[in-house]
């Protein structure tokens, strides 16, 4: 009895260890520079915008804010699932010391570890998000579960400006069904369904040995996702990026929604679910012991 529990404890510690060295790995890729570059273009192109609309005003904006408006602006919408994609574009590594891994905690150790070390990734990609976007605001926002007058009024008060990006970032299809506290859950959870659904379809083309088509595949899902909700196409709601975005949830015109939050939280863990499955399947028979020379 005490020789199991020593494996399972051992076969554990080696999933951690799994676990730690991908995460550490992931963290100090030189590619996190592009985490800056889209922190900066939040910045220019949300935060400032938010700041001199508060400015002119004379009022506070919502801590959440800034980071509600970037989840749900029709382009960083693509930005953000896009700056992920090319972060884990060497995911999963294929080297030397994934042959001992496999070796030392059996493929679906290994694939436990991989999987892990995606949600680790995203927690932190979102978190350091969100922390950004809050920073950027700091000391002129407030924490009330209320949408601010910088929302809400300033379309009403300067009409002048209604052509202005950030006028098309947090409108009526959004405040007028969720609070800002509800909001920011919608956004953080979309997002990471949207994201974990990615990088599950990119592990499932490396365990079919199309590591580089699994990127392919995910851009062109986002691509034509971002197309069609431009577009507001019901064939939208095939793709993942729609579903990741409250507003589009939203009738334009009256209080309800075309299709359902809880709809799309069903659409990311069937998608993710089924992907993992076919993963499973497919570790059994991947040959770890050969790598591409491209």
């Amino acid at each position: 009895m005490e020789c199991k529990k020593e494996k399972t404890q051992g076969r554990h510690g080696v999933i951690w260890h799994v676990v730690r060295n991908e995460y550490a790995r992931w963290i100090c890729n030189p590619r996190m520079i592009l985490f800056l570059g889209m922190m900066i273009f939040i910045e220019t192109y949300v935060a400032e915008g938010m700041i001199a609309r508060s400015e002119k005003m004379g009022k506070p904006f919502g801590m959440f804010e800034i980071f509600i408006a970037t989840a749900n602006s029709t382009e960083l919408c693509m930005v953000i699932p896009a700056v992920y994609l090319l972060l884990i574009g060497d995911f999963p590594r294929r080297d030397g010391n994934t042959l001992l891994y496999v070796h030392r905690a059996g493929r679906y150790h290994w694939l436990l570890g991989q999987i892990l070390t995606t949600a680790f990734s995203i927690l932190t990609y979102l978190g350091a998000l969100l922390a950004g976007c809050v920073l950027m605001g700091a000391g002129r926002c407030v924490s009330v579960n209320q949408w601010s007058d910088v929302v809400t009024k300033y379309q009403t008060l300067f009409p002048e400006d209604i052509g202005s990006s950030m006028s098309g970032m947090i409108t009526e299809r959004l405040y007028n069904h969720f609070s800002p506290y509800q909001a920011f859950g919608y956004s953080v959870s979309l997002l990471f369904g949207l994201l974990f659904f990615l990088a599950m379809l990119k592990l499932l083309f490396f365990l079919l040995g199309k590591p580089t088509a699994g990127v392919a595949a995910g851009g062109c899902l986002l691509g034509f996702g971002w197309l069609f909700g431009i577009l507001e196409w019901k064939w939208k709601w095939i793709f993942p990026l729609s579903h990741a975005i409250e507003w589009q949830h939203c009738d334009e015109v009256f209080r309800f929604m075309t299709v359902s939050l809880a709809q799309s939280y069903v659409y990311f863990m069937g998608l993710s679910l089924g992907t993992v499955f076919v993963s499973i399947i497919l570790a059994g028979r991947y040959n770890f012991g050969m790598i591409e020379r491209r």
